[in-house]
This record gives structure tokens, sequence and C-alpha cells, in this order.
């Protein structure tokens, strides 16, 4: 018998739980259609935490998936001997037919994935990391954040330079890898759906959709620590409706009352938008995706430094194949991806007022209607489209 399956685990709620679920699980349609069998183990917060991994199967679109529980506490973070020894007993049945491993980041602290490839070399069987970020910690809890930024460092820096291979998200993690010998490849987030062919609206007002947990405390003292900056675009939008532009906002992943604790000092913009920006709280994904679909834009607005240049947006990906263009400031590798105008609106991070002054002319001019109708024909970031890059890739690890 061949060895034809590859075990995904890492820090992930498999299948829609997170961004990161979405990303394991374009990843393992990828690999599915290169004919491999995948395996995900990721981590759940619905877990007891003495369930024995056998015991938590489950199933989706073909697939098998496992959890643990998700860590309660920097303790049960740091403890990663009894999760390392359960996986190792769980893979033995398996070894004999797994050809590789991949880690996407560690359920617990970073020493994992070092474990891991150790016993991956002592087994035949090859660990490949798929890296998605180099995120910065500025929570304002200093103990946190620097166990954080030191474990960070250790898994980007040292634990995904000893395994066989890297899957990166963006250009920039790939030289950075290169540059120390490893052998890659780039993967953006992927989708695996295909979007139909949409009819224009009649209505004239515009719908634009922003869905992420921009801000994980209830006070944001760094507001350059943001991953989106809302702070931002909210900035925008009261530019916008100055300039006589009518839309509507659907926000989604927090309140109003959240969202003005987070930032006091907009409450007079968010009173002037009242009338403009609906806070929808915390939804499933289905009802996030369908108004994704129904909308004119997906708004995104991110500075440039290390962490948003490393990553790259799942909210942009997703977007796109879901048939929605994008208003978005150029970070990662997203205008190799899309053309500006095309199925994309670039702005400008550092220059709000110029920023709005494109967004009122591509509204102007009527484009966004030319826009949806190239989203729907795409197929920039489906999952088969990158077949030949990840199967070039597997054939040199493998």
């Amino acid at each position: 018998m061949g060895k034809d399956i590859i075990i995904y685990i890492g820090n992930f709620d498999f299948p829609f739980g997170n961004a990161s679920g979405k990303r394991v699980y374009g990843n393992g349609k990828l690999l599915n259609h290169l004919g491999y069998q995948v395996v995900f183990v990721g981590m759940s917060r619905e877990l007891d935490s003495n369930i024995r991994l056998e015991a938590a199967k489950k199933e989706y679109d073909g697939f098998e998936y496992y959890n643990f529980s998700y860590p309660k506490g920097i303790k049960q973070w740091c403890s990663y001997k009894s999760i390392l020894k359960e996986f190792i007993m769980w893979a033995e049945m398996r070894k004999n037919e797994t050809a590789a491993i991949i880690c996407y980041g560690s359920p617990r602290i970073s020493h994992f994935i070092i474990e891991i490839t150790k016993w991956g070399k002592k087994n035949h069987i090859k660990v490949i990391s798929d890296c998605v970020d180099w995120l910065e910690s500025k929570t304002g809890n200093f103990l946190f954040d620097i166990a954080k930024t030191a474990d960070t460092y250790y898994q980007k820096a040292i634990a995904n330079k000893r395994v066989d291979g890297v899957i990166c998200i963006s250009s920039y993690l790939q030289e950075y890898y290169k540059a120390a010998g490893k052998k890659t490849v780039v993967i953006p987030p992927l989708s695996t759906y295909i979007p139909e062919e949409i009819e224009n609206k009649e209505n004239m007002t515009l719908t634009f959709v922003y869905a992420g947990n921009a801000f994980r405390k209830a006070e944001v003292n760094d507001r350059s620590a943001l991953k989106d900056r809302v702070d931002k675009m909210m900035e925008i939008l009261r530019l916008l409706k100055e300039r006589g532009v009518k839309f509507i906002l659907f926000y989604y992943g927090t309140d109003k009352e959240n969202y003005l604790t987070a930032f006091p000092e907009q409450k007079e913009i968010i009173s002037y938008l009242e009338d403009s920006i609906n806070f929808c709280g915390h939804c499933s994904n289905d009802i996030v995706v369908e108004k994704i679909k129904n909308s004119d834009f997906t708004l995104l607005v991110r500075d440039k430094k290390k962490s948003t240049m490393a990553g790259f947006p799942t909210k942009i990906s997703e977007s796109i194949s879901y048939g929605t263009p994008v208003i978005t400031t150029r970070t990662s590798d997203i205008d190799s991806y899309l053309q500006d105008g095309e199925m994309a609106v670039f702005i400008d991070q550092d220059d709000l007022k110029k920023s709005a002054e494109i967004i009122e002319k591509k509204i102007r001019q009527k484009t966004y209607e030319r826009m949806k109708q190239k989203c729907a024909y795409n197929t920039v970031f489906y999952y088969e489209t990158f077949e030949k890059r990840m199967k070039g890739f597997l054939e040199i690890i493998l």
C-alpha cells in the first residue's frame, strides 16, 4: 500500500470555525485533488480536555477530522507533552500510509513542531510547515507579550527551519525561508467556491461589508498594532458621506457598544455615520457569506508593516471568490493576483482623503457593476488553479 495520507495538524478550527480552518480546508481540497487522503487534527473550544483524540473523530466533505481541546490559560498552552504523546500514539497507527505531516502553527507552544519533526525523521515521514503570518503581540500585558513574541520567533525562525519544506502564504515569507535554504511554495488562501453570474441591482444605495475580529480586547491601547485598521475605515466612510455618497456598511464581528469602547475618540464619527452603518455583531459563517455575496464591495484597510506583508487576507480571496470586488490597501501579494479597477480598488492607508476620492470616482463611474461581473467569472483563488504549483513542490519534498 502506498503512502497517500497527509496529516494536517495545528492551531485551527476545521472547517469554518475561523480563518485558519478555512485556510487548511482549501489546502486540503487541493491536496485531495492531487490524490492524497487528508486528515485534519485541529482544536475546538467545545471539547472536554480529557477526551481522547480517536474519540473526537468527525467527518466533513469526505475529510476525517479530529480535535484537541482548546487550552484554557497560559499553563495549558505551555503543557504540550500530554497532547504530543496522544498525537504520536494516534499517528503511529497510520504511519505506514502517511507521506507527510503539515503543521499549521502549533496546538501548543512551538516546541511541539520540533518534536513532530523528530518523530517524522525517525519514521521516514516528511514534515512541512504551513506558514501564514509573522504576527506581533501588543496586548498591553507585558508578560504575555514577551512570551508570545518569543514563541512566535521560535516557531518562525527556528522550528520552521528544521522541517522539510514550507508552504508560504506570501512571497515575503518565501523569500525569508528560501534565504535559509528551505524548499518553498507560495499558496494564498484558497477558495472552494466558484460564483455564479449575478444580476445588477436597481437599488442605488451601495452596500459595503467588513467581517472580522479587528480587536481582541475591549480597549485598544496601540492603534498601530491592529491588523485591520477599522478606525481608518470609519474615517474614509465619513469622508465619503461628506462627499454625498450614499452607502451602508454591514460590520460583522462586533457591536456598536464594543466598538466605541475600543475607539472612544470616534464617538462623533460613528454618530455621524449612524444611518450608514449596521453593526451586526458575531454571526454564523453562513450569514456572513450570504451578505458578502450580496454586497457591492468588501472593505479592508491595513497598514503596510511586517505582519501585514507576511500574511495574506483571507477576506480578500473569500470576497473575490464569492463574486464581490474589494476596496483594499496594497499589502502582502494582493496586487500580484488582482489588478486595480478589475476586481479591486486600491486605496492609500496613509492618505485617507485621497482614498475617499478614489472610491467616490469608481462609484460615480459605476465601474463596480462591471467589477462584480468579472469576479463572477474568476478562478484566481480557486484551489484547482494551484494544482501545478503544489504538485511541483510535493514532488521535490516527497
